[in-house]
């Protein structure tokens, strides 16, 4: 897959939150910026 796209809003995200990995990393630009891997139903994904 050279790219994706997923399609959903914030409140529709946050409803279809499943589970939240326990990866969380940091960006190395010096800031408090990171995330963890999210579990999410019911958003669409499109990719080519």
């Amino acid at each position: 897959v050279r790219e994706a796209t997923v399609a959903g809003t914030i409140p529709g995200m946050l409803a279809g939150l499943v589970a939240v990995g326990s990866d969380l990393r940091f960006l190395p630009f010096g800031g408090g910026m990171g995330g963890a891997t999210l579990l999410l139903e019911g958003m669409t994904l499109a990719g080519a």
